[in-house]
């Protein structure tokens, strides 16, 4: 099986696991439609394209300064696209200095949530689409 395979199986069932909740047209299984990029999340060049699905995979809660990977990823997502973040959150000092962490701490004596500040920074750019990925026991949203 090759990577492509794989991929193309997971973005399946992400898609399919809430039977229609996505209008998605049918992913056409073709290696010329498939980009698989690694750059510095933190310091996306401008010349890294456009594209109509990326995923962010355990990613933002391991970036010294994810405002700046949220501040600029809408640049590299075509208009209808999707932005798939999958992530415990599990914030850690020697990753991200702590005020830089998105939530897992206390402002003012309120918890401050992730996926609330996840939400609202990307929303000038992105709607979320919670979808279930049945077995895991959390929702991870879509952006979309």
């Amino acid at each position: 099986m090759k990577s492509l395979d794989i991929e193309y199986n997971f973005l399946n069932q992400i898609f399919n696991c809430r039977d229609g909740h996505l209008n998605i047209p049918p992913i056409r299984k073709s290696e010329e439609n498939v980009k698989f990029v690694q750059r510095d999340a933190c310091n996306l060049p401008s010349d890294l394209g456009v594209y109509d699905c990326a995923i962010a995979a355990n990613l933002v809660c391991r970036l010294p300064d994810p405002d700046s990977f949220l501040n600029t990823i809408h640049n590299h997502i075509s208009p209808g696209g999707l932005l798939i973040f999958l992530s415990p959150f599990s914030w850690l000092k020697e990753y991200t200095p702590k005020e830089k962490w998105l939530g897992g701490k206390y402002v003012n004596g309120e918890r401050v949530f992730s996926c609330h500040v996840l939400e609202e920074k990307l929303s000038p750019w992105f709607d979320p689409v919670p979808v279930c990925i049945e077995g895991t026991g959390y929702d991870d949203p879509i952006y979309g």
